[in-house]
């Protein structure tokens, strides 16, 4: 339980450089990722992590536009029949997000994301 609540405060963990109306930063986090459907029975989660950079858009007041550019590593692990391993899908996502301020330091994103397996 204490290796879960020190990946969720990872998991959040956000650091941002303004420079002239344009924010830029990083992010990194923790992914917990495993794949479903039909004959999946075996698998369960894989923990990885996610890292990238950010840039922030000022557009007004309280819009901004901030596209990122994210590595994502993902995936499941199996154990079937003695034999365990790890399926490794590694992302290059490319979301780009409309983010409201609602007051001081609270904001809502929501936007389309592109992924590069």
């Amino acid at each position: 339980m204490k290796k879960l609540i020190l990946l969720v405060a990872i998991a959040l963990f956000t650091f941002n450089v303004n420079a002239q109306g344009v924010d830029f930063g990083v992010k990194a986090g923790a992914n917990f990722a495993t794949i479903g459907g039909d004959d999946t029975d075996d698998l369960s989660s894989r923990t990885s992590f996610h890292f990238g950079v950010t840039a922030g858009i000022s557009v007004s007041d309280n819009f901004s536009v901030q596209p990122e550019l994210v590595y994502s590593a993902q995936g499941a692990s199996f154990d079937s029949d003695g034999v365990s391993g790890d399926w490794k899908l590694d992302y290059l996502n490319l979301p780009i997000m409309a983010q409201f301020q609602v007051a001081d330091g609270f904001s809502i994103e929501a936007g389309p994301q592109i992924g590069f397996f």
